[in-house]
């Protein structure tokens, strides 16, 4: 094989390699230490009942159905962020309703996001978990 030739496959090897360490450090890494806590089936029923109950109680026409945009809604996912308009947008749910859910440990609040009800990291606004469509705005 001439030197050129040589070159080459030593120049496509390092390339094989880099792209090989580059995917693996930009993999999702596993965490063996606490996980973000999760609305449970309970919580989940008692938020739902809760909106369903005041959607009852309103006059058809005075109920904001309207989502966000595509784009913003495929980014309220978990493990993903609040979007940085929108951090001045979370309410905290009503007293009497979280009376009645489970209460959380570490720095993580309930919250809604427009018709979303979001649990949400308090230190970087990470989405621990979310209910769609079940908030009223």
């Amino acid at each position: 094989m001439s030197r050129p030739g040589k070159t080459a496959l030593l120049l496509a090897a390092i390339l094989v390699l880099a792209m090989t360490v580059s995917l693996a450090w930009s993999a999702p890494q596993q965490s063996d230490g606490p996980k973000a806590p999760v609305f449970n089936t309970k919580d989940r029923g008692l938020i739902e009942a809760y909106y369903n109950a005041l959607i009852a109680d309103l006059a058809p026409g005075s109920i904001d159905r309207s989502g966000f945009e595509l784009g913003v809604e495929k980014a309220l996912a978990v493990g993903s962020h609040v979007p940085m308009q929108f951090e001045k947008d979370l309410k905290p749910l009503p007293r009497k309703l979280e009376l009645q859910l489970t209460q959380l440990t570490g720095d993580y609040g309930r919250y809604t996001l427009g018709r979303h009800v979001v649990l949400v990291h308090k230190g970087d606004l990470a989405i621990g978990d979310i209910i769609k469509n079940v908030a009223v705005k």
